[in-house]
């Protein structure tokens, strides 16, 4: 059922993962409880990604994609 107008959405398990990357930053997320708990539920729903998958992903910066109009 949808929120009427003025009703609170908490999520409170989402703002404890921000919560763990704003202090901790990358590694909080790509090692840890984390990547344990995102692996985990990958797992118990047939998927594949693996603590491994985390620990091993290399964070890379390019540039933005632009376009002229």
């Amino acid at each position: 059922m949808p929120f009427k107008p003025g009703e609170r959405l908490v999520q409170k398990n989402l703002a404890e993962t921000l919560r763990a990357v704003s202090d901790g930053g990358p590694q909080a997320f790509y090692h840890g409880a984390i990547a344990d708990a995102v692996a985990a539920s990958s797992r118990a729903n047939g998927g594949v990604l693996t603590q491994e998958d985390f620990a091993a992903y290399e964070i890379t910066e390019s540039a933005p994609i632009s376009c002229r109009r």
